[in-house]
């Protein structure tokens, strides 16, 4: 459980970063900017999770790696299908 709240929380968070940088940017290339943003603070954010769950839950590095790579690539892979999604099609101009 602990898991999947994770990955809503950073699909979350990427829609805030979206957010804030089509308010920012002026509407222009606020995915891509929001998405580069948004993988490395979200590699900092499962390493910490990963950190969390082998000092506090007592699992071994081997054991939290797989969930690392879960937390860790779902999010990126719907972060990445976005960039490459609005990058390969002109959307209307506001």
């Amino acid at each position: 459980m602990h898991t999947i709240l994770f990955i809503i929380s950073g699909l979350l968070g990427y829609a805030v970063i979206l957010g804030l940088c089509f308010m920012l940017d002026g509407k222009k290339n606020f995915i891509s900017y929001g998405s580069k943003l948004f993988i490395p603070l979200w590699l900092v954010a499962s390493l910490i999770n990963m950190y969390v769950g082998v000092v506090s839950a007592g699992y071994s590095i081997f054991e939290e790696l797989p969930i690392f790579l879960v937390t860790f690539c779902f999010p990126t892979f719907i972060v990445a299908l976005t960039w490459k999604t609005a990058s390969t099609h002109n959307f209307p101009k506001f």
